[in-house]
């Protein structure tokens, strides 16, 4: 019994190691040192990320409540409480600096996308589109490509871009919904069809409208695999079209 298992494979490159390891015994050391290096680094990475984490969440709470506060026009000088403003544009300036400064803290932590995704909202708040597009456009570098919220948020940028009403950027909204709307395996293809089909409702390209509304029907009606919200929005206005 003895010498079969002996003749293991695995056995014989155990004892060929510690053969091995024996015979040089200081390079036996060094590799050893190495690695209880390497696993004092991964595990201290790890410990790091959580706590880095638990940090970007305690100051994401403390940030919301600035982006949930009040405007009040109603009351002296002097007198706002915490997180009260006199009007929106200083309301959501402020949330803008914030979330911007929280993000700058906090850009490698897992949540990083949700400070920037609010900086982005206080921007549109503000009108000011160019820099809520440029915002955008990196939280969509900073969400990972596994993730369902890029397709989403790709959406968002398109009609972001379609309300600057530059030609150059409604050209690149029109191709991104394009190709979501085509997309049968993107879990944004509702929403993309829906979008399509309001963009031509506005120009009052009813025809096309009617096209995609009717494609997101078919696709994602009452009756399908996935029923979709987008349909029930759509429906109203599609049955007010004649073509």
């Amino acid at each position: 019994m003895f010498f079969k298992f002996s003749k293991n494979p695995l056995v014989d490159k155990i004892k060929e190691i510690f053969e091995f390891l024996n015979k040089n015994k200081k390079q036996a050391i060094y590799w050893f040192v190495g690695f209880l290096a390497f696993i004092f680094v991964t595990l201290g990475y790890i410990v790091y990320r959580s706590g880095a984490d638990k940090r970007a969440y305690k100051d994401l709470i403390k940030s919301m409540a600035v982006f949930d506060g009040k405007v009040v026009t109603t009351v002296t000088d002097g007198a706002l409480n915490e997180n009260e403003f006199r009007t929106e544009t200083e309301k959501w300036e402020r949330v803008v600096s914030i979330f911007d400064d929280m993000y700058k803290k906090h850009k490698r932590s897992g949540i990083a996308p949700i400070f920037l995704s609010y900086k982005v909202d206080a921007l549109i708040n503000l009108s000011k589109l160019a820099q809520a597009i440029e915002a955008q456009n990196l939280l969509l570098k900073i969400i990972p490509n596994k993730s369902a919220l890029k397709q989403y948020n790709k959406i968002k940028l398109a009609l972001m871009q379609i309300d600057s009403e530059k030609e150059g950027n409604v050209k690149n909204a029109i191709e991104t919904l394009n190709k979501i709307a085509l997309d049968n395996n993107n879990i944004a293809q509702d929403e993309a069809l829906y979008r399509l089909g309001e963009y031509y409702w506005y120009l009052k390209d009813y025809v096309q409208a009617a096209n995609f509304w009717n494609q997101l029907t078919i696709k994602f009606g009452k009756s399908s695999v996935k029923p979709s919200i987008w349909v029930d929005l759509a429906n109203p206005k599609l049955k007010t079209i004649t073509v």
